[in-house]
């Protein structure tokens, strides 16, 4: 079995890892009524004989992980997610991406063995593409209520949901959001997709550990075989 600090990452079947993560850097849009992102040069190898940098920049920038206790005033905060809800095996689902498009229960039942033999789910709209631009927050795909309640149910029951857009949705936000995390199930938002081949790989989630917080930006792997 292949190990790495206690967990399924890698062994000799492996050999390509991609990086699921958007680039961050000053001054990248973000969600209106968020704060930017700030980077602030406080020591300079010149002077100082190194470089410091100040970060300054929201819990729900870039590519990041909502805990339960974003939406749900009881829910699981991001120190009390277990590793073996984010790194593990995940399954990619194409779905459409044109704006306001909508993401239908019709689109993951056809997937249906495979999401619920991995336990996790990314979808891939190609929202990704418009990411640094204003545009990348208005009118992106929306997955449904039936969808999302589908995903959470007894017949499926995804541990893990992830979506290469900004919210799952921008219709029914709040509602949707409740869906997921009033099931425990944590969302991971802003992926980068657009170089994610295989459909079966496996996923590594790393938030921030920010302690009794609802969220934290996170760096996401995915890890391919040789057969993609």
């Amino acid at each position: 079995m292949p190990i790495l600090c206690g967990h399924r990452l890698c062994d000799s079947t492996l050999n390509r890892i991609v990086d699921l993560t958007l680039p961050l850097y000053a001054d990248v849009p973000v969600r209106p009524g968020d704060p930017g992102v700030v980077m602030d040069e406080l020591a300079d190898i010149a002077t100082e004989g190194y470089r410091l940098t100040h970060l300054s920049m929201g819990t729900h920038t870039g590519t990041h992980i909502d805990a339960p206790s974003h939406i749900i005033e009881s829910g699981n905060t991001l120190n009390n997610i277990s590793f073996d809800v984010l790194v593990g095996p995940c399954c990619l689902v194409n779905v459409a991406g044109e704006p306001e498009s909508s993401i239908t229960l019709d689109d993951l039942i056809i997937h249906k063995d495979v999401i619920r033999s991995t336990g996790r789910v990314v979808l891939k709209s190609g929202w990704a593409k418009r990411w640094g631009t204003p545009e990348y927050y208005s009118n992106s795909p929306s997955i449904t209520i039936e969808a999302a309640r589908w995903l959470t149910g007894k017949d499926v029951h995804v541990k893990l949901v992830g979506f290469d857009m900004p919210t799952p949705s921008v219709k029914q936000e709040i509602d949707i959001h409740k869906v997921f995390l009033e099931g425990g199930i944590p969302i991971v938002e802003c992926l980068n997709l657009e170089n994610l081949t295989q459909s079966h790989f496996e996923i590594v989630v790393a938030p921030l550990p920010l302690r009794n917080r609802e969220g934290a930006p996170c760096r996401v792997f995915g890890l391919l075989n040789r057969s993609s």
